[in-house]
């Protein structure tokens, strides 16, 4: 039998409180990175009602002219 052996009294004690801080992290970056995601949709969708009322307006104005 080899006398080298994988146990976990081997290795270096584990602190929990460092496992909950990273789990904290990584949720609130998703969390934040998904507002983020959202974002330019948002600001995209008025966009496009912007340019969808531009483009009523240029028309009126066109009909009123050459009619």
């Amino acid at each position: 039998m080899s006398s080298h052996h994988d146990s976990p009294a081997a290795e270096a004690p584990q602190d929990p409180a460092a496992d909950t801080q990273m789990f904290r992290a990584f949720v609130e970056e998703g969390a934040s990175g998904r507002r983020a995601a959202e974002r330019p949709a948002e600001g995209g969708g008025n966009l496009a009602a912007l340019a969808a009322g531009f483009a009523a307006v240029l028309a009126a104005a066109l009909w009123i002219v050459l009619r």
